[in-house]
């Protein structure tokens, strides 16, 4: 899927961090995100320890949980309940 927010990356850039081990770009984002995120992760990945998890695997799944997909079938029943506005002309 995606990637987490690009401010991350020029986090590591400003830091000089790039180059670090991916364990440390996993370690360094879940700390500077908090408890919250660090739970979030590490229920995703399980079984395995949040701390074993690759950075690629905790990143994708992160991404998938906080930016699901929108369901066709919500999009479908907005656009065919659609109600004119009181004022509205049939043409607009």
């Amino acid at each position: 899927m995606g990637r987490l927010p690009r401010w991350f990356d020029c986090y590591l850039q400003a830091n000089k961090l790039t180059e670090r081990s991916e364990d440390c770009k996993r370690g360094l984002f879940l700390s500077l995100y908090g408890p919250k995120v660090f739970e979030t992760a590490r229920v995703l990945v399980a079984p395995l320890a949040v701390q074993a998890a690759l950075w690629d695997v905790v990143q994708e799944k992160l991404c998938n949980h906080y930016t699901p997909k929108p369901s066709k079938i919500a999009a479908r029943h907005v656009y065919y309940h659609r109600n004119q506005a009181e004022g509205e002309s049939i043409n607009n």
